[in-house]
């Protein structure tokens, strides 16, 4: 009995351990096919309600162009959009994709 609980402790703890150190080689790893890949960084927005603090993963459409304007040491910007939508049709495949959750979009 004492074996039997040895062994699947020592399982559970393995396991585990295998999990954690997937999930940080994959933070990690993110983005690292770029080129110059230690230069590229996201911009997210932070709201504040009277009630809540929540953030956002875009900021507002003039900052692009005030940042490219400004000259503040940025080479290039890459603006995208998220939206939620019900339904995406490829026309030229007549593909449809129910409830896709979130897609991004380039501008």
């Amino acid at each position: 009995m004492f074996s039997l609980i040895n062994i699947t402790g020592l399982s559970i703890g393995i396991a585990v351990t295998i999990v954690i150190g997937l999930m940080i080689y994959f933070d990690f790893s993110f983005d690292r096919f770029h080129p110059n890949s230690d230069r590229i960084y996201r911009i997210t927005s932070q709201f504040t309600t009277p009630d809540s603090k929540f953030y956002n993963s875009g900021v507002s459409v003039p900052l692009a162009d005030e940042l490219k304007e400004s000259g503040v040491g940025i080479e290039t910007i890459s603006p995208f959009y998220i939206i939620n939508p019900f339904r995406i049709e490829n026309k030229g495949t007549s593909h449809v994709f129910k409830d896709p959750g979130r897609v991004v979009f380039r501008w």
